[in-house]
């Protein structure tokens, strides 16, 4: 019926870029069926990335901490190059307010702090 409407009201599914993640915190391995839509397969995934955040079947947020913390240290990284170049104090304080700063500030908006 989904695929219908969508081609009576002239969208086009692009199955390729549709993905299913299911959230299943049973501790037997329960199997799951394929999703077709339009004859096409859905792929599963254990690990999707929405609006910036790293979700995985389980809900762990392991892996969007790991990349919340890589950010920040290649961030980190940049502002002790800066800091070795001996840059004024006022631009390093911009650069952390805006680059690393703001980092925490939408990790805390998400977590709602």
């Amino acid at each position: 019926m989904f695929v219908n409407w969508c081609k009576d009201h002239f969208l086009e599914l692009n199955v390729k870029k549709t993905k299913e993640l299911i959230f299943d915190f049973r501790q037997t391995n329960n199997s799951h069926e394929i999703i077709k839509i339009a004859n096409e397969n859905v792929e599963q995934v254990l690990e999707y990335k929405y609006l910036g955040v790293v979700f995985d079947n389980k809900l762990n947020w392991r892996s969007h901490a790991d990349k919340v913390t890589k950010k920040i240290n290649q961030r980190l990284y940049f502002l002790r190059k800066l800091n070795s170049f001996n840059v004024n104090q006022t631009i390093l304080n911009l650069f952390s307010n805006a680059c690393i700063l703001s980092i925490f500030k939408v990790l805390f908006l998400c977590m709602g702090w």
